[in-house]
């Protein structure tokens, strides 16, 4: 181990005594701080309440909204006595109407199998795991019982769990029900047999509940596709009055099922696509009005071509109008007159982008090389001439790849925007969240969210590239 001898040690303290003899205040600054900051961090996550979160987290909700947002649930609900008015769903249930048996797959590989008289059989693979029927005393009960385990009554090998539920404090069998972790369902009652049985994608994207593209098989589909038919499609027009008539048409395969697509009952997809045209107008639009103000205030407001007074207040002016949030400009605009509606979206861009686009601008312009202005200026051009040859070629691509880089964020923020004035994905994404129960739109329409943005990132990124002069030479 290296020591330092006195004499060296007092040499270094003479020659730093800033180091050596700093105030107390100065030795136990990052003591103090870290205390602080722990002791916020500990305020925060009580005032937070995040001590209860663990107590108040719902986790059965949570897992069903999080299937929902990538599959669905399909019902069949059969009645022992009207078997053959049940409604099946052919890729996963059938009735045979020869041995008047039905037969269903739940979990993609699990069997049911009804007899005639009402004996249920769950299997897999052949292995009988469950036998609900009547016994010999011609009471409904379980024939077979899968071994359960835990308090949770796990069936252990198997993903799902077994409850049954008996009559009062009997042995009677009022019910049995058999519960997938994916949120599938097994009920058997004496009377019949509801299941639920959860399928990755989303219920009748494509067409609808009914249409006759639906009940297509995917080799049906094409050929259709391929076919000569038409079919007849309804279209509103307006006539010479203004009234609305109905044109009917007869069409293409390829029209036809995109006509239907689009005019989705369950999904709406039309309507859909019209909200994500709103978001991106309001993103567009706004940033096209703040991006022209923006250049008229970025010159007087630069330091170097402006007087200081002036470019003081135009800078404090556009700190005050960034200061604000997007959605509470929105929030003054709404109550200020215009309203729910694309219109207050499309302001409050405006004005936020006004003040930040200002503000980056100014400074591109106080960052110029002012040697260019002043050999435009060593012409006797006039004052226009000089920003007009020898600033704005120097700014005019930072301007854009700005302006650009916007764009997509604004992209982003017109979801919430949206949600607060009316208009666009935001209000559709509030209205789904707001019963609770259509996870699926709100993935849908997040997904379309997410592609717009990354179509708009990569364009503008291709874009700001060639601007800067990088963009095929890479």
């Amino acid at each position: 181990m290296m020591t330092t001898d006195p004499v060296t040690a007092a040499r270094l303290r003479e020659a730093h005594p800033a180091i050596f003899d700093a105030p107390w205040y100065r030795r136990y600054a990052s003591f103090v701080l870290l205390g602080g900051l722990s002791i916020y961090l500990l305020i925060s996550f009580f005032a937070m309440g995040l001590q209860h979160a663990a107590r108040d987290f719902r986790q059965d909700n949570f897992r069903s909204a999080t299937l929902d947002f990538y599959s669905y649930i399909e019902e069949l609900n059969i009645n022992y006595r009207r078997p053959e008015q049940t409604k099946f769903h052919r890729q996963w249930s059938a009735f045979d109407p020869d041995s008047q048996t039905i037969t269903a797959v739940i979990h993609n590989k699990y069997d049911v199998i009804i007899k005639p008289d009402g004996e249920l059989t769950f299997s897999l693979n052949d292995e009988v795991i469950a036998r609900f029927g009547l016994d010999e005393n011609g009471t409904f009960a379980a024939l077979v019982t899968p071994a359960t385990q835990g308090p949770d009554n796990q069936v252990s090998g198997h993903p799902f769990t077994y409850k049954p539920k008996f009559k009062g404090n009997g042995t009677d069998l009022l019910n049995a029900q058999i519960r997938f972790t994916n949120g599938s369902q097994l009920k058997i009652t004496k009377g019949g047999v509801r299941i639920k049985n959860r399928r990755l994608g989303w219920e009748y994207f494509w067409f609808g509940e009914g249409h006759e593209l639906t009940e297509m098989t995917g080799a049906e589909f094409w050929a259709f596709m391929r076919s000569n038919e038409t079919r007849e499609i309804s279209k509103y027009v307006r006539n010479a009055n203004g009234l609305r008539d109905t044109l009917r048409l007869d069409v293409a395969p390829w029209r036809y099922a995109w006509h239907s697509f689009l005019n989705n009952d369950d999904w709406k997809h039309k309507e859909v696509y019209d909200k994500a045209l709103q978001s991106l107008a309001m993103a567009y639009c706004g940033l096209i009005i703040a991006a022209f103000l923006a250049a008229i205030l970025a010159f007087p407001a630069a330091q170097n071509i402006s007087n200081v007074f002036v470019s003081f207040l135009l800078k404090r002016f556009m700190d005050l109008i960034r200061a604000i949030d997007h959605l509470f400009w929105a929030l003054i605009f709404i109550r200020g007159g215009f309203g729910q509606g694309m219109l207050s979206g499309i302001s409050a861009f405006a004005v936020v982008e006004t003040g930040t686009l200002g503000k980056l601008m100014a400074e591109a312009i106080e960052n110029i090389d002012s040697k260019q202005p002043e050999g435009v200026q060593s012409t006797g051009a006039s004052e226009m001439m000089v920003r007009r040859y020898g600033i704005i070629p120097q700014v005019l691509p930072v301007f854009v790849s700005q302006t650009l880089y916007f764009f997509e964020s604004n992209v982003r923020s017109a979801t919430v925007i949206g949600a607060v004035c009316g208009a666009g994905l935001g209000l559709q994404i509030l209205n789904n969240a707001t019963n609770g129960t259509d996870w699926e739109d709100i993935a849908y329409a997040a997904l379309i969210i997410i592609t717009m943005v990354m179509v708009i990132d990569s364009f503008t990124n291709w874009l700001r590239g060639r601007l800067i002069g990088i963009g095929r030479s890479r």
